[in-house]
């Protein structure tokens, strides 16, 4: 089974971040041009990549470094049912969604308008999944990385390339997680204090 909006809406623009660039392509991997504000990103996340491989046990600088510079970023792109439970349980993240139950989870991806996620190869290890009119409000309704590839820029490169596909006026809110809260004011959002839930009947 495979997510509707990638139906709807294929996979027209993929990002790719290599030897310190975003390199933006359209049609597959077909390259299309470079974007060169992007490379003081790039190499900064390739330092803080290094950095952090001297404290992660088990793993090299090479294959951290190998990691980070292989990531390809794809809108709306097919993603089966079976790979996206299987992310979100790597990443924590299904803890708090239905992955146990297939149809409901189906519906999530299915019915989502904006879906972004980051490969490393075949292997899908992050997602953005928005809800959104696309020039007012869009809802990010999970953000979710692989726990093998976190705290290499992915989460953050996620939201951009989301915020990339919205109206520049189009403000983007969500409902993070008590141990996100922090992360999330270091990527700019202000804490909210008027929201509400309405939760629904799930018996």
């Amino acid at each position: 089974m495979v997510a509707r909006g990638a139906r709807d809406r294929g996979a027209r623009l993929v990002s790719i971040f290599q030897s310190g660039r975003i390199i933006r392509a359209s049609d597959g991997l077909r390259l299309a041009g470079t974007d060169p504000a992007a490379r003081a990103i790039g190499w900064s996340r390739a330092a803080r990549s290094c950095r952090s491989s001297a404290r992660d046990a088990g793993v090299t600088a090479r294959e951290r470094k190998d990691r980070i510079m292989t990531i390809v970023y794809k809108e709306n792109a097919p993603l089966r049912i079976e790979a996206a439970q299987d992310l979100y349980q790597r990443s924590t993240l299904g803890a708090r969604r239905p992955v146990d139950q297939p149809d409901r989870f189906a519906g999530m991806l299915n019915n989502a308008n904006l879906i972004i996620t980051a490969w490393r190869g075949e292997r899908c290890v992050g997602i953005a999944r928005t809800l959104t009119d696309f020039t007012y409000v869009a809802y990010l309704a999970d953000l979710a990385v692989d726990a093998d590839y976190q705290r290499q820029g992915i989460g953050r490169q996620l939201i951009v390339e989301t915020q990339q596909r919205l109206m520049p006026a189009c403000m983007i809110v969500l409902l993070a997680a008590p141990q996100a809260h922090a992360y999330y004011a270091r990527l700019g959002f202000a804490p909210h204090p008027r929201a509400w839930v309405l939760r629904g009947n799930c018996s």
